[in-house]
């Protein structure tokens, strides 16, 4: 663990660094066939410009007890990645640790488009102090397709810098991974988040750093949660049409006037809820109780009014306290 390799920035067919200290070097290194990485205690690139690059074609495994950073310098030297001309649909494995990385990209001017893929339980980690993050490229004449599948038990977090900036044809699918957006740094929000209809979310946590005035994510698509909503600090902006729901059996925890949901909300269920709801910096929620059955219910404020309503006599008969 002592020895540091430095492969040469230059094309290879499969890539296997194995061992000790591995450090890539500045430029891009391309990888037509698989990456593997096996039992590096420190992985890591360059940490001045020009930074460190793999443009991969294939597979990256992260195998046994390898670890990213922090020999020589840390974040600083975090890796971008590259899916480029891809063979078939290229996929991300880890070994359980976080796999840090500065971005991961696909590269719009290949064919077929390229796309990508996280297995198993790999949480992948994008982002450090100077920016990062996600970004989906797809040429714009093409039709929307899901570029980035987050397999189930899989996670998506976003940090430090880094920002979700997704083009609109490029999709986040999945059915049963993870996101979180832990933006701690830099000038933006955390950029937008797309889906492809078909997508599950399990967990969706929003935790900005608290000291971070930035804020935001923005959601274009409709989106269902299966497992945990978790409002930390942050607001999830909703497009204008598109909800963000939770599914029967899916759970909140948090929610304030920092970290609510600007949009549409709703909630599959039949016990009490508090959907934490709001527009710009107001902070609205809305309590439901005494439920009649299990229904699915939908909530968005708006801080504008749309005048006064007549209720219908029936209903006012029995509720003459209503007031719309």
């Amino acid at each position: 663990t002592a020895d540091t390799i430095r492969p040469p920035a230059i094309s290879y067919y499969n890539l296997v660094l194995s061992d000790g200290i591995k450090i890539l070097s500045p430029g891009t290194t391309t990888v037509r066939g698989n990456l593997v990485v096996n039992s590096v205690q420190n992985f890591n690139g360059a940490t001045s410009n020009p930074f460190s690059t793999i443009k991969l074609s294939g597979n990256f495994d992260f195998l046994n007890a390898g670890s990213f950073e922090p020999s020589p310098a840390g974040d600083n030297g975090r890796i971008t990645l590259e899916i480029s001309n891809p063979i078939g649909t290229p996929t991300i494995t880890g070994n359980g640790t976080d796999m840090l990385l500065f971005r991961l990209r696909t590269d719009s001017s290949t064919t077929p488009f390229p796309q990508v893929q996280l297995t198993g339980s790999t949480n992948l980690v994008l982002g450090n102090p100077s920016g990062g993050g996600l970004q989906l490229n797809i040429p714009a004449a093409s039709a929307p397709v899901a570029v980035f599948n987050i397999g189930s038990g899989s996670r998506l977090s976003l940090v430090a810098g880094a920002a979700s900036t997704t083009s609109a044809r490029g999709l986040i699918e999945t059915n049963g991974g993870n996101i979180s957006v832990l933006k701690s740094t830099g000038t933006t929000n955390g950029g937008t988040l797309r889906f492809s209809p078909t997508s599950l979310v399990n967990n969706l946590t929003i935790a900005f750093d608290a000291a971070f005035a930035r804020d935001s994510i923005f959601i274009a698509d409709d989106v269902p949660v299966t497992g945990s909503l978790t409002l930390t600090k942050g607001k999830i902006v909703v497009a204008s049409g598109k909800t963000l729901s939770l599914q029967s059996g899916a759970t909140v925890s948090g929610g304030s006037a920092a970290s609510f949901v600007d949009g549409r909300l709703a909630r599959t269920g039949s016990t009490a809820f508090t959907f934490h709801s709001g527009k710009g910096n107001k902070y609205a929620p809305v309590n439901t109780a005494n439920l009649s059955g299990a229904n699915t219910y939908t909530v968005q404020y708006f801080n504008n009014g749309y005048g006064t309503y007549a209720i219908n006599p029936s209903t006012l008969s029995g509720f003459p306290n209503y007031e719309v």
